[in-house]
């Protein structure tokens, strides 16, 4: 990664968020930053964002009902998006920055201080490559989304997780497995057909080349770049 795109990163991610605040007349304080910050170290339910600013002295109480405001106001402002869980008897979403970008510099920031310091290229680039398949299954579930006109979940039981799961009239339809690599093996592809078998849904396995994979799954659509692309 180039030094400018370091340099990009540091400086105009905040510029451009302090720029969104400035727009929506809300004023950018330090539980907005906290909040964003939390989100990208992978705090994704309220519950574990409001422990997260509590634990820093940031709300009076550990309860969700003290950011919900906050967080509704960075959905509305489109900075991050709130995306509902599947099986919850109340409703309750799941959080993640809506841009990639501002993710990873929030990312660096909460690990090294990426906004005040100056952080080693290498280690930037070797971050990147860590978060990289998180990012694929962000673009990807916004595209699925898109071209089928559906909704996408999370969904509440370990078990059944999967990378992309969209919804139609509260019910399951895609369900879709991101493998952006260079290899998958047979191990993978088995856990890939034990996984996706627990879904009465169209399953699709999205790789970069079909001869990443060892064998093809059964009962599974493969997509790579080329599919895409006729998308």
């Amino acid at each position: 990664m180039a030094l400018h795109i370091r340099e990009e990163l540091r400086v105009y991610v905040p510029y451009l968020v302090g720029e969104v605040f400035t727009e929506e007349d809300i004023q950018l304080t330090t539980r907005y930053s906290a909040i964003l910050s939390a989100i990208a170290s992978g705090k994704v339910y309220s519950s574990e964002i409001s422990n997260y600013l509590f634990s820093r002295g940031l709300i009076e109480k550990d309860s969700p009902g003290m950011i919900s405001q906050y967080l509704r106001n960075l959905v509305q402002m489109g900075l991050i998006r709130a995306t509902p869980v599947e099986g919850r008897r109340r409703r309750v979403f799941q959080y993640r920055h809506l841009s990639p970008i501002t993710d990873f510099a929030y990312y660096l920031n909460e690990k090294y201080g990426f906004f005040e310091a100056n952080v080693d290229e290498k280690r930037i680039e070797s971050m990147f490559a860590e978060r990289l398949p998180r990012y694929m299954e962000w673009f990807f579930e916004d595209l699925l989304a898109r071209v089928f006109g559906m909704q996408p979940v999370k969904i509440a039981r370990p078990e059944l997780e999967v990378d992309i799961a969209l919804r139609e009239h509260k019910r399951i339809k895609i369900v879709a497995e991101i493998k952006w690599k260079r290899e998958v093996d047979e191990r993978e592809v088995r856990s890939i057909e034990e996984k996706l078998s627990k879904f009465d849904a169209r399953r699709l396995l999205i790789v970069p080349t079909k001869d990443v994979l060892k064998r093809t799954p059964e009962n599974i659509e493969v997509w790579d770049w080329t599919d895409i692309l006729e998308m």
